[in-house]
């Protein structure tokens, strides 16, 4: 099982990122929004780093020790994919 990832608003309650209007204080409408942007911006990045993973699989084949084929993917042409500085 993967590592649990925090959702946009848990994470962005770690930055404390907060949203005055002036007089009320915090404003839950623009938290939302703020919210949901980062989710949209969060799934187009996840969206290409799948497709960049697809495309740069890369598959080794070799013979083992017993003269036969074999195969192996190579995690780190997955891993690699999709450089994190893509993230700005």
């Amino acid at each position: 099982m993967a590592n649990k990832i925090k959702s946009a608003e848990e994470f962005l309650k770690t930055k404390n990122i907060y949203v005055f209007d002036g007089k009320e204080g915090f404003v839950q409408t623009n938290f939302d929004i703020i919210k949901k942007s980062l989710i949209e911006f969060a799934k187009l990045h996840v969206e290409q780093a799948l497709k960049n993973a697809v495309q740069n699989a890369e598959l080794i084949k070799y013979t083992d020790s017993f003269g036969d084929p074999d195969k192996y993917l190579n995690q780190d042409s997955i891993l690699n994919s999709y450089p994190l500085d893509l993230i700005k």
